[in-house]
């Protein structure tokens, strides 16, 4: 079995487009090769949501030059799973599990208790908070 490539830390073999979770602008900026990022989890069924981190293991973010001429912090991006794959030389499944759509799901129409579960289960190492913390009690994850 080969091991999982998410909550590893590896740097970019080269630079690699992203979008910066943190930000609402959508705004696609470039991570240069040499930077070191920590793959958290899958984001949706073709991208990965990684953290860049610093060399003491912290995530400290990056300075972005942004399109309103405004430099902010950058530290969460989502990055396509097959470039993510070969800036890293990880083996990144070309499709991962689509949390976004299954939160959407969940917080529009629904969804069946198997799936919330894996859904919750997904979640729980962000800390589950609110709504989400008192259904995963409810349902034992």
């Amino acid at each position: 079995m080969t091991k999982s490539p998410y909550h590893q830390i590896k740097p970019l073999q080269h630079p690699v487009q992203a979008e910066c979770w943190n930000f609402t602008s959508g705004e696609i900026f470039t991570l240069p090769a040499g930077t070191m990022i920590e793959l958290e989890h899958g984001y949706d069924a073709t991208h990965t949501s990684c953290m860049v981190t610093g060399d003491a293991g912290d995530h400290p973010g990056m300075l972005l030059p942004c399109n309103d001429g405004n430099v902010r912090r950058g530290y969460r991006f989502i990055i396509e799973n097959q470039a993510l794959g070969l800036a890293t030389k990880l083996d990144i499944p070309k499709r991962t599990y689509d949390m976004v759509g299954e939160i959407i799901q969940l917080e529009t129409t629904g969804l069946p208790i198997r799936r919330t579960r894996k859904l919750l289960k997904a979640l729980k190492g962000n800390r589950l908070q609110g709504s989400y913390g008192r259904l995963a009690t409810q349902l034992g994850v």
